[in-house]
């Protein structure tokens, strides 16, 4: 049975986002036999590391899907199901990559929106905007 290219990569494509999320899930899970503020801050540098490592994995999967697809314009197949199949687990993997790279970008955008996101910046008072009192 020959699939598409498309079908190939949704598979591929969904196979690679459920991993991400359940390794995702269980590295923001915070750790309920410690204390919360120390098992908040432990998830904290976990999600940290987590997201710095898979803004480069996403980065390395997006090169990787697109040096693949690069590759096979320039190869011959004997039968078009080889290539169809090796098409779609590239283009899978280069989706997947963008896609982690823009989750990351949006978590890193969403925290350095937040007030006192340096952790050293004072919280802004609601009423004074100039620093003087009234």
């Amino acid at each position: 049975m020959v699939y598409s290219a498309s079908v190939v990569m949704m598979f591929v494509l969904s196979f690679l986002m459920i991993i991400w999320m359940g390794l995702r899930e269980r590295t923001v899970k915070v750790d309920r036999s410690m204390p919360y503020h120390l098992g908040t801050y432990q998830a904290d540098r976990r999600k940290a590391r987590f997201y710095f490592l898979s803004g480069w994995t996403g980065l390395a999967a997006a090169f990787l899907g697109m040096v693949t697809m690069q590759v096979i314009a320039g190869t011959s197949f004997d039968r078009s199901a080889p290539r169809q199949t090796v098409l779609g687990i590239s283009y899978g993997v280069g989706i997947w990559g963008l896609l982690i790279v823009g989750l990351v970008w949006s978590q890193v955008g969403r925290r350095v929106n937040e007030p006192n996101s340096d952790g050293n910046s004072l919280q802004p008072v609601p009423n004074d905007r100039d620093g003087s009192k009234n």
